[in-house]
């Protein structure tokens, strides 16, 4: 705790330093770009948070990066670090009397930078989104596909049954509708998966596809068919008892986790300002219904309030 608190609070921020993590910086931004399965997510979300900070990329762009100053990180210190923008998590056998003594300690010697009255940005949620369609040229062998749109933030009544629905759709299991549609059956995809991130105000979630030009519309036509049976078919009793036993299943073997755990504890505190215990979050699993899924799949997956970025080849034009 000492040394977290040294480095929170005292770390210097040599210039010679920082001119050589904005080099390694500079090397994680191009690699992203040769990474198109996983720059299409960034790119994704600037499509679906337009004009809001939530789509911009957190490494920056090589012009911010050579515009950033060591007067800029303390800046960004003295604005967001303090006691009520802090959460500290603790796994072990620790009673929080004794956490609190270790961290009281800990803090002490910079009580006069924590206790300096802060001003943090104003969070602006993301307003007026508006469906958009894009295709970009990319140096890539294949055709990556996104398919999104805005969804519930963490505090929503469609949080669990989101969850379960993005579990059901394109989870990690090879059993989810998607892998079995598009890849077992059919074997048109590389990859396919769905997402769901959720945040304090909002979230975006979607279908992730890797293909080939010419398997691509066909992979896209049998999603979208997926998800209008989503939308207008219930899932039977069966369908919906199993993916709810999947996802306990998933949860109970990270729970098991340590840093998971408090990774986890820590993000919801953050961003709701509680944390259900596993009991509490398998009782509101159970309680989804399949009209609630139907009902999120209408709200989330209705064609009219869908993004599409692909990224096509530049070997193929």
């Amino acid at each position: 705790m000492e040394l977290f608190s040294d480095i929170a609070f005292a770390s210097v921020y040599p210039e010679k330093e920082i001119e050589k993590e904005k080099e390694v910086i500079a090397d994680e931004i191009n690699a992203y770009r040769e990474a198109p399965d996983e720059l299409i997510f960034e790119q994704a979300e600037e499509l679906v948070f337009a004009g809001n900070a939530l789509g911009r990329t957190i490494l920056g762009t090589e012009e911010s990066l050579e515009k950033f100053t060591r007067a800029d990180i303390l800046r960004f210190i003295q604005r967001n670090f303090s006691p009520e923008n802090m959460i500290i998590c603790v796994s072990g056998d620790y009673t929080v009397e004794k956490v609190k003594k270790v961290v009281e300690k800990a803090l002490l010697p910079y009580m006069d930078i924590i206790t300096v009255p802060k001003k943090p940005r104003e969070r602006i949620t993301p307003q007026n989104y508006t469906p958009t369609q894009v295709e970009r040229i990319m140096d890539t062998h294949q055709k990556h596909i996104i398919i999104s749109s805005l969804a519930y933030p963490v505090n929503a009544e469609g949080y669990i049954p989101l969850t379960l629905l993005n579990n059901l759709l394109g989870g990690p299991s090879m059993t989810s509708l998607l892998n079995l549609e598009l890849r077992e059956k059919h074997a048109l995809v590389y990859g396919v998966d769905s997402f769901y991130t959720a945040y304090s105000d909002t979230g975006t979630a979607g279908v992730y596809i890797a293909t080939d030009e010419d398997t691509a519309q066909r992979s896209i036509d049998l999603t979208m068919k997926i998800l209008k049976k989503l939308r207008e078919e219930p899932l039977s009793p069966a369908s919906l008892s199993t993916a709810k036993k999947q996802i306990l299943g998933q949860l109970a073997i990270a729970s098991e986790n340590e840093l998971n755990q408090l990774l986890g504890v820590g993000k919801a505190y953050m961003t709701q300002g509680f944390c259900d215990d596993f009991s509490t979050v398998k009782a509101k699993i159970e309680a989804v219904t399949p009209q609630q899924i139907m009902s999120v799949a209408q709200q989330i997956y209705a064609p009219e309030g869908l993004s599409t970025l692909i990224f096509t080849s530049d070997k193929t034009k």
